[in-house]
């Protein structure tokens, strides 16, 4: 047992040296702004990715079927999504719809501040963004 805690204890003390070690000897470490960007590229990259499996006849669009097959996420608010209401979801389209969700929901709570501030109740915190 108490080899099993001195072995352990050693790993743990060498840790820090090389084990977690991040960053490339010499380097500077990544700008906040690099790492957003490239963790938005990344999702930008398989958003598209899942988008383009969904497309399964290779339209460029998802009918309602295909989005009802792959996408259960966007089967489900497709008459939201669609606002040309073509019957077919472009990745404008799709792209688009979480920032108007999101802009709506903004909307909605500050209405509600409103009326609770114009009732004398104090209101809620924001929602994150």
């Amino acid at each position: 047992m108490k080899r099993f805690f001195l072995l352990a204890l050693c790993g743990f003390a060498l840790l820090p040296r090389y084990g977690f070690s991040v960053q490339a000897e010499g380097l500077p470490p990544p700008s906040r702004q690099a790492l957003f960007e490239a963790r938005h590229a990344l999702f930008e990259n398989r958003e598209a990715a899942r988008f383009a499996a969904a497309d399964v006849d290779g339209s460029g669009t998802l009918s309602r079927e295909e989005a009802v097959a792959h996408l259960p996420e966007a089967a489900q608010r497709f008459s939201e999504m669609d606002l040309n209401q073509d019957g077919e979801l472009s990745r404008q389209e799709v792209e688009g719809f979480v920032p108007r969700l999101k802009s709506q929901r903004r909307m909605a709570f500050a209405a509600r501040q409103a009326a609770m501030l114009k009732r004398g109740v104090p209101p809620p915190l924001p929602p994150e963004p």
